[in-house]
């Protein structure tokens, strides 16, 4: 039986116990007024004498008849106040029922409340693991999409190279593709570099910048007008996958994993490429900072020359060795956007 079952079963007694008592208190003045009625009758229409001194005697046992309805009445009174008495006490356990039926219909409620909450959190929680489910699958289809359309762009890279130009009987050329291509990059940026090095030794009027990064840098200048739009489209590719996984609404564990997949596919020509860009004139603030973040220069030639020269220039997390940057590495990468060569 149910709490709401139950109240209707107490208010239907209630009602039957209201009915009875009013019948008792009914039939009880019934029989008051009867009795009353009878001793009024046997006063009225009874030989109790009028004019002898026993009538006067009579008429007294007269009014004693009305003494004894009185005590009939006062024992009624008695009774009613005990009925009633019982009556409150009935009523009072009646009350007491009904409020512990209060009490536990409240206690119910509050538990269905809880496992409602509960409900609610385990809905909240499948909705938040399918959005990220969902988020999941739509950012890998992105990246994937972004990541074969880098490596396009790479494959796609054609040079072609040249040895020996200034003999033309043992001058003789060839094309490279592909991730070849950084390998012959690397090898102009670098005669580059060390043309514009003994030129600037030679011909000290030269309008040429001296230091290491002023090499480079010119030397970046003149491969960037060989070979601007290929490099560019290759560089533009790259920034704007690692922005991706950078500006992703992933854990941070998930975004350095992302972009190992990125840096296993990077050569070592390409790598070291990468780290000497940091040099150039077209390398922005943002470029160097997602580079150096995930490390992707980790798998770069530490042995060349040019890297060596300028390794105490690039932040050593750009290099793979650790994920979180330190003071030293944020005023580093500061000092490429101030100090212009």
């Amino acid at each position: 039986m149910t709490n709401k079952d139950a109240g209707t079963t107490s208010t239907v007694r209630d009602k039957g116990d209201r009915n009875a008592a009013y019948g008792i208190a009914g039939i009880v003045a019934v029989i008051a007024f009867l009795l009353w009625l009878g001793n009024l009758a046997l006063a009225v229409y009874g030989d109790w004498g009028t004019t002898s001194s026993d009538g006067y005697a009579n008429r007294g046992t007269f009014g004693d008849v009305f003494g004894v309805v009185n005590s009939v009445f006062s024992g009624f009174a008695f009774i009613g106040v005990v009925f009633s008495l019982i009556m409150q006490r009935e009523q009072t356990r009646q009350s007491d029922e009904m409020l512990r039926h209060s009490r536990e219909e409240m206690r119910i409620t509050l538990e269905d409340m809880k496992q409602t909450r509960v409900i609610l959190d385990k809905q909240e929680q499948n909705i938040e693991q399918q959005r990220q489910a969902t988020y999941k699958q739509s950012f890998e289809s992105t990246f994937f999409q972004l990541f074969n359309s880098f490596n396009q762009i790479t494959n796609a890279l054609e040079m072609e190279v040249v040895s020996n130009e200034h003999d033309p009987q043992k001058k003789s050329s060839w094309t490279r593709r592909g991730r070849d291509v950084f390998e012959s990059l690397l090898a102009r940026l670098t005669e580059l570099r060390n043309r514009n090095e003994a030129q600037a030794q030679s011909s000290p009027d030269l309008k040429l910048i001296s230091g290491e990064r002023g090499y480079l840098f010119e030397a970046w200048i003149r491969l960037a007008a060989e070979h601007g739009d290929d490099i560019g489209r290759y560089y533009r590719s790259f920034y704007l996958l690692m922005s991706f996984i950078d500006d992703a609404a992933i854990t941070d564990a998930e975004k350095r994993m992302y972009a190992k997949i990125v840096r296993s596919q990077l050569s070592r020509s390409e790598s070291t490429l990468l780290a000497l860009n940091f040099f150039s004139g077209e390398c922005s603030d943002e470029f160097r900072s997602v580079v150096t973040k995930y490390g992707m220069l980790k798998n770069a030639n530490r042995g060349n020359r040019l890297i060596n020269l300028l390794a105490s220039e690039i932040p050593a997390e750009a290099f793979g060795r650790g994920h979180v940057r330190s003071r030293e590495t944020l005023e580093t990468l500061r000092s490429f956007g101030q100090e212009q060569p």
